[in-house]
């Protein structure tokens, strides 16, 4: 740590403010100790950024944002999420919205907490179902989702996840979108990381 008195003459000095008596007194101890607190100040700054970055850095949980497509989410229907990090459930089939929702239609965004924080870095993937119901054994819906993390300190980030990545993916037409459809029940597990 930089003493206050130090940090002000180094302030001085890297703006040209030096004492004139100190640098005429000794020109060469001058330069070394601008060099050197030059370096410390650095070192700071990035210590400073570091820290900016582990704080609260953790994810805490998720934000899910649906979309129903040309196919609306039908009454009495559900839809779940299930999420892993590192390949360990952190949130199991939490239900994220129930039908009625009819076709184009932007869906309330959904917290998802998970059982415990995890790094930033980890692995994650999400799987999203839709199961049949009683008189509605395989429910036909299109949608479109994406994701945002939360952070412990509430911040939320965005991700990188492809739909493409889900064995019940389709571009069939006006989006591309996961399409519920007869045995095609869940997405499986689609693996999406913090941005």
């Amino acid at each position: 740590m930089i003493h206050r008195g130090c940090f002000v003459l180094a302030t001085a000095i890297l703006v040209g403010g030096a004492p004139a008596a100190f640098a005429q007194d000794n020109p060469e101890v001058l330069k070394k100790e601008i060099e050197i607190l030059r370096k410390e100040i650095e070192l700071q700054k990035r210590e400073i950024e570091l820290l900016k970055k582990e704080v609260g850095s953790e994810i805490r949980g998720v934000l899910v944002r649906m979309r129903t497509e040309n196919e609306n989410l039908d009454r009495g229907t559900e839809v779940l999420v299930t999420i892993k990090a590192n390949g360990k459930e952190v949130a199991k089939n939490v239900g994220v919205a129930k039908g009625e929702f009819p076709e184009s239609t932007d869906m309330a965004d959904v917290n998802i907490p998970f059982d415990a924080p995890v790094p930033e870095g980890a692995k994650f993937t999400i799987e999203v179902t839709h199961p049949g119901i009683k008189g509605n054994s395989d429910p036909h819906w299109r949608m479109t989702f994406t994701v945002y993390a939360i952070q412990t300190n509430n911040k939320k980030r965005a991700t990188t996840i492809r739909l493409s990545s889900s064995k019940i993916y389709e571009t069939k037409g006006v989006t591309a979108h996961l399409n519920f459809e007869g045995g095609n029940r869940s997405s499986g597990e689609m693996p999406f990381s913090v941005e």
